[in-house]
């Protein structure tokens, strides 16, 4: 079983956008410059996108327990003791609740009985969850989430413009110097002098 090799291009046939390079030389080298600056930015980025989610943290289950006491003091206005304001989740999104306390107590719509364990998985773009651990009713809620993909796209296209150019001007003057190495036509090379 062979392999299908593409046929040499007869040499008359230009490929696209070959005749614009010839015409315009210094556009394809700066654009080739600027668009491998890009591209390696991107790459970058990309890694750095990749890296914001490990895969140990997307599989964490946030834990909230309540503790003996909480109900009375609830009962009597106050706030809960050692239970946060706000909480915040991983990727995944799920909350264990643990009762410790001598009550039901209702989070997210679940009914937790006393020494009981509910795991809720509140609704993503819900920025508070219903309980009777707090006297206001609720907890505030924020669920920590990978930015977007296209969020990479700025950062590469800010740092990619600045190497581009960067590395293009280095090579740029590294082809001048190595063109003056060159001696002029007629003229014998360095080591044909001696």
């Amino acid at each position: 079983m062979g392999f299908l090799l593409p046929r040499a291009l007869p040499r008359n046939v230009a490929l696209p956008g070959a005749r614009q390079a010839r015409r315009h030389p210094r556009l394809a080298f700066w654009g080739a410059w600027i668009g491998g600056g890009f591209a390696i930015a991107w790459a970058l980025n990309l890694l750095w996108w990749a890296m914001l989610e490990p895969l140990a943290d997307a599989a964490r289950v946030d834990e909230l327990v309540i503790p003996e006491g909480t109900a009375a003091a609830v009962a009597a206005g106050q706030p809960a003791p050692f239970i946060p304001d706000k909480l915040s989740l991983g990727p995944s999104a799920e909350l264990r609740v643990r009762n410790l306390d001598i009550t039901d107590h209702t989070v997210g719509g679940k009914v937790v009985p006393p020494g009981g364990v509910a795991v809720l998985k509140p609704d993503p773009d819900s920025n508070q969850l219903a309980c009777t651990v707090h006297p206001s009713g609720y907890v505030g809620l924020r669920i920590d989430r990978r930015p977007g993909i296209q969020s990479t796209l700025l950062p590469a296209a800010l740092l990619g413009l600045p190497f581009g150019i960067a590395f293009g001007v280095v090579a740029m003057v590294a082809r001048r110097i190595s063109m003056d190495d060159e001696p002029e036509p007629g003229q014998p090379k360095d080591r044909d002098r001696t």
